[in-house]
């Protein structure tokens, strides 16, 4: 079976018209100025079908406190929307600020 390298995936198999395909990303949401905020990302290939996505923080730079990163809803085969929050450990500083960096990884099947 065939195994496809890309920039920032990698496909292996064929079957029946479909491989098993891992992305990967990095991005960073606006900081708006309030306890939270929200980024949306397109995957770089549409998968077939909603994949399973991870985020990962690489920085939890708000002076508030650390950043929690979740899905806002189900993700798509194109993509997806995550919110983040300052997990408020100083109340008066609870705003997004500062870049929170973050790391995703999406895995599902692609058409090929």
């Amino acid at each position: 079976a065939p195994i496809t390298v890309g920039t920032s995936s990698v496909q292996f198999g064929s079957t029946g018209g479909k491989a098993f395909c891992i992305q990967t990303g990095t991005d960073t949401p606006p900081a708006s100025g309030t306890y939270n905020t929200t980024k949306a990302v397109t995957f770089p290939t549409a998968f077939s079908a909603a994949p399973v996505v991870m985020l990962t923080m690489t920085s939890n730079s708000q002076p508030g406190g650390p950043v929690v990163a979740q899905l806002s809803a189900a993700p798509t085969s194109t993509g997806f929307t995550a919110v983040f929050d300052v997990a408020e450990g100083n109340s008066s500083q609870s705003s997004f600020v500062n870049d929170a960096p973050f790391n995703w990884v999406a895995l599902g099947l692609v058409n090929v």
